[in-house]
């Protein structure tokens, strides 16, 4: 019916009755004509010739037309349509009583559809204070309807018109209570039907939601976030609508005065009374429990079992402080611009009216971005001057942050041309003989002053590179091991911004003691007595032979003498190897002559006695390492333990003998000032002075085997 020409109920009704009205006034009005006919008041006029006094009417060309038609028009058809038009009444009033049957049957008689319900089919009836309703396109009866809704609430059913109150096709429930959030709703409305339907009636089932339980999705700041504002306040987010139907409660640790703001909509605000702590983890606590209230009271009526939510920790923003300021120390511009970075955006008009600088300094002011202010001196600062810029306590930042501490910054604007540092350092000693020598000035200086100002003694000759204002020496040749050098810096160096240079400068260094050391295997030995295998096979490995102590020991010649301690009676180590290689019962060792032969057998070898140190060391030159025989310079060592021979004669000996592998030395070959053992008795590689190694060394004679 709403489709009829597109009008509503209402209108269609309207026009039923203005038909109905239509009928009874055409139908009164030919009454009263055929009234005043019969008693003459009206008179025919058809077939009369109007005098010459009565106007004749002026045709229209329709009528004019209508003539013309009649004149040709066949007998048979004017006689049916002067009887149609003789009935012309009887038509009418029978189309428009037809029309009024199908409005009236349209509108009363045919079932009522639903135009719409609010809330709609499987939506949530989320606003319980606003009613349900149902509107049909055509009245209802509203003595046979039945609605009902279910989970039962106390409420009220209303029928409710549009524009004619005797006509009701609106009906809408009032809660006096809400249904607790999470539950489904039906709206059951029975036995609908029109005013005059001799239809069965029909029925109409409405499935609801009562709210969601809203769970939380977010939060501002987030779970263990940072730097949130002391003003701010807290914002949760929730996955669908808040209402009565909710109770929050929150806890806040450590304990703050706050309010919930809640606006029926997906957000849930706590906002603070007071600012917050700076610099303060919180942790806010949230419950929520399900309920239902009183609609008209908002009393809660009953409420569920109490659920917590997670946990939210955060930490305010601490006091503002500055991340950056420029200029800093001293060879400062003097046309440098001062630029201060904070931590975070600040309250512009609050840091312009309490910055300052000292000696006062005309300067404009403006902002990088909302973090940075940049002061640019409307004059060249004065050289060689010390400034300080200073900010007060109580500086706010836009997130509520106050400053806690004064801050004074202070720097030196460009002076006189100084040397800021140097490499080598000062007094600096071993550095190496390819050392590059810097110089580093406080200021941009004048590259060819610099270098003209420079000297080195001992004389080195050498060329320039530069670094910022670096100036870097690059000596042609090494230096010299172990010596002594005085770098000069002259006054008069120019400067570029600042002032020229007005002292000399210089420094010492001392370079390092000449090196020279073969890369030989450090090993222990593996017995108690067997040294002077382990030197050799330490000498072996370096010339590319890889054998074992234990298969040394077996190819060594060896005294088997057994020791009489009554006679004090011996193997000889110069024919063998004496006594036991574990020292049980008792051991010794070899002298050079059996090793040198054991060696031979592998590589070449030669035997040295009361040897020069320098042939020594030319030989480990050679890259030919050097067994020596000496004691082992460990306590009680040294002492002499000289045995007898069986055969006549007595052997040298002394506790400790021990064998080193000389490995290199430091310093010059004729004069070194260390010498580099390879010690098998634990010490590993083992550095000693020239003197203490000749010591040592001369106790069997200075002697050796050199492995070639």
């Amino acid at each position: 019916m709403i489709g009829f020409f597109g009008l509503t109920f209402e209108g269609v009704f309207i026009i039923l009755g203005l038909t109905v009205v239509l009928f009874v006034v055409v139908n009164l009005a030919s009454l009263l004509r055929f009234i005043l006919r019969k008693k003459g008041k009206i008179v025919r006029t058809e077939g009369v010739k109007p005098s010459k006094k009565v106007k004749k009417p002026i045709l229209s060309h329709f009528s004019k037309g209508v003539i013309k038609l009649k004149g040709i028009m066949p007998k048979p058809i004017k006689v049916v349509l002067k009887g149609l038009y003789s009935i012309r009444l009887i038509f009418f009033d029978l189309i428009l009583i037809a029309f009024s049957i199908f409005l009236f049957n349209d509108l009363f008689v045919r079932a009522p559809g639903v135009n719409f319900h609010n809330p709609d089919m499987n939506s949530y009836w989320n606003d319980q204070n606003a009613a349900f309703v149902i509107q049909f396109d055509r009245v209802y009866d509203e003595e046979k309807i039945i609605p009902q809704i279910y989970p039962e609430i106390a409420g009220e059913w209303k029928h409710e018109h549009l524009m004619f109150p005797f006509l009701k096709r609106k009906l809408a429930f009032y809660p006096e209570e809400s249904i607790l959030p999470g539950n489904n709703i039906t709206i059951y409305i029975g036995e609908i039907k029109g005013l005059y339907q001799t239809d069965p009636t029909w029925d109409k089932v409405i499935d609801l939601k009562s709210p969601g339980i809203p769970e939380i999705v977010s939060t501002y700041p987030e779970n263990e976030g940072c730097d949130f504002g002391v003003n701010e306040k807290i914002e949760i987010k929730l996955s669908s609508q808040d209402g009565n139907f909710m109770d929050w409660d929150f806890d806040i640790e450590p304990a703050a005065d706050f309010q919930v703001v809640r606006n029926n909509s997906d957000r849930v605000f706590i906002e603070f009374i007071k600012p917050l702590a700076q610099s303060t983890t919180y942790k806010l606590t949230t419950k929520k429990t399900p309920q239902s209230y009183s609609i008209e009271t908002g009393d809660v009526l009953i409420q569920e079992e109490t659920m917590e939510e997670e946990d939210l920790s955060f930490t305010t923003i601490k006091a503002p402080t500055i991340s950056n300021i420029e200029p800093v120390g001293d060879g400062v511009l003097v046309d440098s611009a001062i630029k201060i970075k904070f931590d975070f955006d600040m309250v512009r008009e609050d840091v312009e009216s309490n910055i300052s600088i000292e000696p006062s300094v005309e300067y404009t002011i403006s902002w990088e971005d909302g973090a940075t202010i940049i002061l640019k001196p409307v004059l060249p600062l004065e050289k060689e001057k010390d400034y300080t810029v200073k900010l007060p306590s109580g500086l706010k930042n836009l997130k509520g942050g106050v400053s806690e501490i004064e801050v004074a910054h202070s720097f030196r604007t460009v002076g006189v041309v100084r040397v800021a540092s140097t490499s080598p350092s000062a007094n600096a000693t071993g550095r190496d003989v390819n050392v590059n020598i810097s110089i580093t000035f406080n200021q941009q200086v004048d590259k060819a002053s610099a270098q003209s100002k420079f000297s080195i003694t001992p004389a080195v000759g050498g060329a320039f590179s530069w670094n910022g204002n670096t100036m870097v020496f690059n000596p042609t040749a090494s230096l010299a091991y172990t010596t002594p050098y005085t770098v000069n810096i002259a006054k008069g160096v120019k400067t570029v911004h600042g002032i020229d240079s007005n002292s000399d400068y210089s420094f010492k260094f001392t370079t390092k003691s000449q090196i020279f050391e073969l890369n030989t295997i450090i090993v222990t030995q593996p017995y108690r007595y067997s040294c002077n295998l382990t030197a050799s096979r330490i000498a072996l490995n370096y010339k590319g032979v890889n054998v074992s102590v234990d298969t040394l020991y077996s190819q060594i010649v060896k005294d088997t003498t057994p020791y009489d301690e009554a006679t004090n009676t011996w193997g000889n180590p110069n024919s063998g190897y004496v006594g036991s290689i574990t020292g049980n019962p008792k051991g010794y060792g070899v002298y050079w002559g059996p090793i040198r032969n054991l060696i031979s057998s592998y590589r070449p070898a030669e035997t040295h006695t009361g040897w020069n140190r320098t042939a020594l060391l030319q030989e480990v030159q050679n890259n030919n390492p050097v067994i020596i025989w000496a004691h082992n310079a460990y306590a009680g060592s040294g002492a002499d333990i000289s045995w007898n021979l069986p055969g006549g004669g007595r052997v040298y000996a002394v506790k400790g003998m021990h064998s080193f592998v000389v490995r290199g030395y430091i310093g010059e070959l004729e004069n070194p000032t260390n010498i580099i053992l390879v010690d098998p008795a634990g010490r590993g590689r083992w550095v000693i002075s020239t003197s203490y190694f000749d010591s040592l060394w001369n106790v069997f004679g200075r002697a050796a085997v050199v492995v070639k």
